[in-house]
């Protein structure tokens, strides 16, 4: 797998990095933020029909209440609002079709240099290697970037799937305690 890092010039801190417009992108993936899309020509009917298509009962099981029933486009756009206030987010899009399929979200404490992610993918895309290629993207770049000590994802103890994901990208379950039924995934660059 082929990852392209966007790098731009002169030491780069952490921040500078998550607010550039796109992140990294795969062979078949481009991350860009979703602030950034939001600003393109008829992206607004897109990313909320994006956001109907990918928050669907099955994918939203285990998540917060907030984030079930995402059914209507006010709802879509509230739940694009609330993620664009407390996280870094990004829409995971497919290069070949240029379709937002999944969505990646991290958060960060500060200015500290230790990232906590979550992520959706359609359930279209399920068992086709996207979670697994949008991971080792991340951990690609965090590597290369040098700019983030630790990335960790909690995850719910049946999400069977995600726990695969996460362990075949490096991470180890950690530790630290975590509410019932949710583990906490975790891996350590130097930077």
């Amino acid at each position: 797998m082929s990852i392209r890092i966007v790098f731009l010039s002169g030491m780069i801190t952490l921040t500078e990095y998550l607010n550039h417009e796109q992140l990294f992108a795969t062979e078949r993936l481009s991350l860009m933020r979703w602030q950034n899309l939001a600003t393109t020509p008829n992206f607004e009917d897109a990313g909320i029909t994006a956001v109907l298509t990918i928050l669907s009962p099955e994918v939203t099981k285990a998540l917060p209440d907030g984030w079930q029933s995402v059914n209507t486009p006010e709802k879509a756009k509230k739940w694009i609002a609330e993620r664009d206030a407390d996280s870094h987010f990004y829409a995971v899009v497919n290069k070949e079709s240029r379709e937002v399929i999944g969505f990646l979200f991290l958060y960060r404490d500060g200015e500290s240099q230790e990232l906590r992610l979550g992520y959706l993918i359609g359930e279209a895309y399920w068992g086709k290697g996207i979670g697994t290629e949008l991971i080792k993207g991340l951990v690609s770049w965090c590597k290369t970037a040098q700019v983030v000590k630790s990335l960790s994802g909690g995850v719910e103890e049946n999400n069977i799937g995600s726990i695969k994901v996460l362990e075949k990208c490096g991470f180890q379950e950690s530790s630290e305690e975590m509410p019932s039924g949710v583990s906490l995934y975790q891996i350590s660059f130097k930077c």
